[in-house]
């Protein structure tokens, strides 16, 4: 199944769209997969950040250097086509803000967004520093890693584990059950603190190829939870169920 079923059934509808792709298990993974598919559909695809992300992104990115003055963009040579702001001192590359963000999406038929950083980690605790989901977002793709099903904080698998746990008042030894995660990533205390608009959520629960089973138990714990569209699979095999 083409993943740009997370989004509509028919790709030609979503132009003008601006996706907003936050969480962690595959976010990059994502938005390149969605990036690639797309430009089968619309001529101009922007991919970019509002975050730092690394620097092997395939192809290269745009870099606009903190410029005033925004470039015309080469969609014609490159779609999809990533942008991003610099490249800093720790090699990290740098995004962009969301103001320059309306600015590109008016020259584009539409945008992908990486939202926040987790460190290649399935599950994370977002800080106040963690951008917002920008107000131009038609939609939203929260992505959960379904490795960390059944593992305890300490095992390693969660972004900034001592805010998770002060956060959620629990110990290193914790056991991260289905139920709890689906609180995670679905409540106000949890997630959805960077969601201050009210655009559709669509969940997306990755890594199905090593943990067929924690992802779709996931799956169901958050579609119950929330209501809201929920799919497993595994961008690593090109997976996707909804349920």
């Amino acid at each position: 199944m083409d993943f740009y079923a997370l989004l509509a059934k028919d790709p030609r509808s979503l132009s003008g769209a601006c996706v907003a792709i936050l969480g962690g298990g595959g976010k990059t993974g994502l938005l390149l997969r969605l990036g690639a598919e797309l430009a089968g559909h619309h001529p101009r695809v922007l991919m970019t950040s509002l975050t730092k992300s690394s620097t092997h992104i395939q192809p290269p990115p745009l870099l606009l250097h903190g410029s005033g003055t925004v470039p015309p963009l080469p969609f014609d040579k490159t779609n999809p086509l990533m942008v991003m702001s610099s490249q800093i001192e720790d090699g990290k590359l740098l995004g962009i803000s969301p103001q320059l963000l309306a600015t590109l999406l008016a020259r584009s038929s539409l945008a992908l967004v990486e939202c926040d950083g987790a460190r290649k980690l399935p599950l994370k605790a977002h800080s106040m520093h963690d951008p917002a989901v920008p107000e131009c977002a038609t939609h939203i793709v929260v992505v959960v890693g379904a490795s960390v099903v059944d593992t305890t904080i300490e095992q390693g698998l969660v972004h900034r584990p001592e805010l998770f746990q002060s956060l959620w008042g629990v110990a290193p030894d914790f056991q991260l059950e289905v139920d709890f995660i689906a609180e995670v990533v679905t409540s106000s205390r949890g997630y959805r603190t960077k969601m201050p608009g009210n655009q559709p959520v669509i969940y997306f629960i990755n890594q199905a190829d090593r943990w067929p089973q924690p992802a779709r138990r996931l799956a169901l714990a958050i579609q119950a939870r929330s209501g809201d569209p929920t799919f497993w699979g595994s961008l690593r095999n090109g997976e996707l169920h909804r349920l």
